[in-house]
C-alpha cells in the first residue's frame, strides 16, 4: 500500500477574519472566561426566533448616550468606563443580525450576550437564575425550561437593561439632555414602577 497523502486543513487566521467574525471570536473568549457552558439549547440557538426588533429601544438609548459622550472634550474615569460598557453592549446587539441565520454563530452570540455584566444583572433582577438569555433546555438545567415563544421575559430583561444604562449614566455624571428615547424610558420606568435592586457599578470594569 502506498502512503496516504494527508489533506491539509485550511483554517482562517485572525488576520483573515472579517470584523464581525473577529468580534464573535472575542465574544466567545469572554464567555469562556466567564465560564458560560459551551452547550446552550433554546429557541434562539435553534433559530426559531427573530428578535431584531426587540433591541430597537435599547439601541436608541445607547446611541443617545454615545452621542452625548462624543461631545465631551475630556472623560472622567467613570465616563470612560460607561463608554466602554455601552459600546460593548451595542456592538454585541449589532452582531445579532450577523449570527441570526447560523446556529453555530448564534450559539456563541447567546453565550456572549448572557455573559455581559449588564445582561446578567438584568436577568437576576427578573428572577431568572438559569444564566442564559432565552433560558436553556439542556439536561443540566435542572428542569428550568427555556423561555417560551411570546414570553415577556425577553422584553422584561431588556427593559431592565435600559434602566441600568440610565443608572450607569447618572453614576458617571453623563446628562442625556433632551434625548427623547431616554425621556420616554424614564417616564415608562415611573409608570411601570419596576423593582429596583441596588447593584455594585464598579463591576463594570470586568467587562473589558
Amino acid at each position: 500500500m502506498g502512503n496516504k497523502q494527508s489533506i491539509p486543513i485550511v483554517t482562517k487566521s485572525v488576520a483573515d477574519l472579517s470584523p464581525s467574525e473577529k468580534q464573535l471570536s472575542e465574544l466567545k473568549e469572554y464567555a469562556d472566561f466567564c465560564d458560560i457552558p459551551v452547550n446552550v439549547d433554546n429557541r434562539l440557538t435553534r433559530l426559531e426566533l427573530k428578535m431584531t426588533h426587540i433591541f430597537t429601544r435599547t439601541i436608541q438609548i445607547l446611541d443617545g448616550f454615545l452621542d452625548t459622550i462624543s461631545e465631551l472634550e475630556t472623560l472622567t474615569e467613570k465616563q470612560h468606563a460607561l463608554y466602554r460598557e455601552i459600546m460593548v453592549l451595542k456592538n454585541t446587539i449589532v452582531l445579532y443580525e450577523f449570527c441570526m441565520r447560523d446556529p453555530a454563530k448564534m450559539l456563541q452570540w447567546v453565550r456572549g450576550f448572557s455573559a455581559l455584566w449588564i445582561v446578567s444583572v438584568a436577568m437576576s433582577q427578573n428572577g431568572i437564575d438559569s444564566g442564559f438569555f432565552g433560558g436553556h433546555e439542556g439536561f443540566f438545567h435542572f428542569g428550568r425550561s427555556a423561555w417560551p415563544e411570546g414570553s415577556r421575559k425577553y422584553g422584561n430583561v431588556l427593559a431592565s437593561v435600559n434602566i441600568l444604562i440610565q443608572k450607569m449614566a447618572i453614576w458617571a455624571g453623563v446628562q442625556q439632555g433632551k434625548n427623547q428615547p431616554v425621556e420616554d424610558l424614564l417616564f415608562k420606568t415611573r409608570v411601570d414602577n419596576l423593582r429596583d435592586k441596588p447593584q455594585k457599578l464598579n463591576a463594570i470594569e470586568l467587562l473589558i
